[in-house]
């Protein structure tokens, strides 16, 4: 992984006692508050790349946010399905 992919997935000023921010927010949000979440966070790195230093990282940090939206949007979907044919 090279510099650029570690800020991105592992920035080190967002680890708290080798626990990411990312998922201490996950744990105390419900799963609709952690979607939004990830979307809103998606939207603002792609509207501020090219106005700080890296746009190559806001726009893979907006890509990150978004994976991880629709890992969400996957599981809510296969959740509905398992339970409309249960």
């Amino acid at each position: 992984m090279n510099k650029t992919d570690e800020l991105v997935k592992n920035p080190p000023h967002y680890k708290f006692f080798d626990v990411e921010a990312i998922n201490i927010l996950e744990k105390s949000l419900t799963k609709e508050e952690f979607r939004g979440f990830c979307k809103g966070s998606a939207l603002k790195y792609r509207l501020r790349a090219g106005k700080k230093i890296n746009a190559v990282q806001d726009i893979q940090k907006a890509l990150e946010f978004e994976e991880i939206y629709k890992r969400y949007l996957r599981k809510k979907e296969e959740g509905r399905r398992m339970k409309d044919e249960g």
